[in-house]
């Protein structure tokens, strides 16, 4: 396969695109496209990333990531988590209502990372003459198919980062990365919370504090877990700093929370090369580098728009980004030491000889011991989101531990210990199959945000948007008067 990092740029770009036709005025949405057409161009130029492997296996790998994304839900024919309740409905609005997508009953607009759904919505609604139900079974089959290619792009780049060629070797580093999580089981042992099993999602045994294996993100968060994953390994794969700007501002279009735990990655790598380049005395290359074509260019065409789409949304200015120190009165910081041994640091334990020189197995396992102590809001969400990038990360020194020493026994167990919390993941799935007599337990009551109450779904809407300087200044007419 040619250009690895070309097509899956062009998988996190195009969405991109369409958002500036449809939602920007015209004036400011070409020059920003000829942008973003530019940034690819550049990249595909500068690039050099083949990657050997046969037409049979990549159908395979498809087929595997195919079966993966339509068992979590995607596609809305097999059972879905709660949260599918608001998804649905975003994308329903998004197939059956113009862009941008406006409520008139609550004087609002559809205000949310958006970027996921784009390109399967706009597939559905070349269907909307057949009809709203089929215009939006179409564009989910076109969701499942966007979902698995973005999860075959991410299994291709472990291939090609950890120079995979061995069958069993692929196997093994894609089911190390799928079923990947922390030690949640254990977790309710240690704090006797065992009236979690019955719920089914393990990963809440801590209360204040979760970090969500790979199946949780995908079964709850798809929309945001298969991008932030993707650039992470496309991260993982860079050598110098002239993509930097561009993939991390290419999260923003679809997972912010990810973004922030990206900053942390993106920051401690450009310390650590701006340390080796005064040792070389490579400074001016290393400017070079930071100030790239496409890193400038991405910073433009990315980061203006969506800073002020996302601030039209009234939920990010509700309780703010702060540290809660709170969290640490009493028992909370045992109870935080805790979660991070079970979580993640009984892999840095076993991981710490083998990579205790590499900078970023300390910040990816280190940050991952503060980050539960900011929050957005209320809830944990931050913890949940912005720890997505890191703990890809430390499953890529796992995957690599494993790759060049083997599994161990003590390891085997570790893993097939945290397995279980994906693991019940699939089993509420079946469970709730069997009781209702149905495969597809879809969750779908809310249909849509049309007629509902603007303070109850503040999270995904914008009230008012004649206020904000998006839909002012930037934004198409958003009330779509003829």
């Amino acid at each position: 396969m040619k250009k690895l990092k070309t097509l899956s740029l062009i998988y996190l770009i195009l969405p991109i695109i369409l958002f500036y036709i449809f939602y920007l005025k015209l004036y400011i949405s070409i020059p920003l496209i000829i942008g973003l057409l530019s940034i690819i161009y550049i990249v595909n130029k500068e690039s050099d990333d083949k990657l050997k492997i046969n037409k049979k296996t990549i159908g395979i790998l498809f087929l595997i990531t195919l079966i993966i994304c339509f068992t979590a839900g995607l596609g809305n024919m097999f059972y879905q988590s709660n949260d599918w309740h608001w998804r649905n409905a975003i994308f329903r609005d998004m197939v059956n209502k113009p862009w941008p997508v406006y409520y008139e009953s609550m004087d609002a607009t559809l205000s949310y990372y958006i970027g996921f759904w784009i390109l399967p919505a706009l597939f559905g609604k070349l269907f909307l003459g057949l009809g709203s139900n089929i215009a939006f079974m179409m564009g989910n089959m076109a969701l499942l198919l966007y979902a698995s290619i973005g999860l075959l792009l991410i299994t291709l780049w472990i291939i090609k980062i950890f120079k995979l060629k061995d069958k069993k070797q692929i196997k093994l580093s894609l089911i190390l990365f799928v079923l990947f999580s922390g030690l949640d089981f254990i977790g309710l042992i240690v704090l006797r919370k065992f009236g979690m099993v019955k719920l089914f999602h393990l990963e809440w045994w801590a209360r204040e504090y979760q970090f969500s294996s790979m199946i949780t993100q995908l079964f709850w968060v798809f929309n945001q877990s298969i991008v932030a994953w993707l650039i992470t390994w496309m991260y993982l794969n860079e050598k110098k700093l002239n993509n930097y700007f561009l993939l991390i501002l290419l999260a923003l279009p679809y997972c912010p929370l990810p973004f922030c735990g990206m900053m942390i990655l993106f920051l401690s790598s450009g310390i650590s090369h701006l340390i080796k380049s005064i040792k070389d005395k490579k400074i001016i290359e290393l400017i070079k580098e930071v100030f790239s074509k496409q890193n400038i260019l991405a910073l433009i065409t990315i980061l203006p728009i969506y800073y002020l789409f996302y601030s039209t949304n009234s939920a990010t200015n509700e309780g703010g980004f702060r540290l809660d120190i709170g969290l640490l009165k009493g028992t909370g910081l045992i109870n935080l030491i805790i979660f991070w041994i079970l979580e993640i640091g009984i892999y840095y334990f076993i991981l710490f000889k083998k990579y205790k020189k590499n900078y970023l197995f300390h910040v990816s396992f280190i940050s991952l011991l503060f980050i539960p102590l900011f929050k957005i809001g209320n809830g944990a969400d931050f913890a949940m989101r912005a720890s997505i990038p890191l703990l890809v990360v430390c499953v890529y020194f796992i995957i690599d531990y494993v790759l060049k020493n083997k599994l161990n026994k003590i390891m085997i167990v570790i893993f097939l210990i945290g397995a279980i919390t994906p693991g019940f993941e699939y089993l509420r799935a079946f469970k709730e199959i069997v009781d209702t007599k149905k495969i597809n337990c879809v969750a779908d009551d809310i249909k849509t945000f049309e007629g509902k109450n603007v303070i109850d779904y503040s999270n995904f809407v914008s009230p008012k948007p004649e206020e904000t300087t998006f839909y002012k200044y930037v934004a198409k007419d958003y009330k779509h008067e003829k």
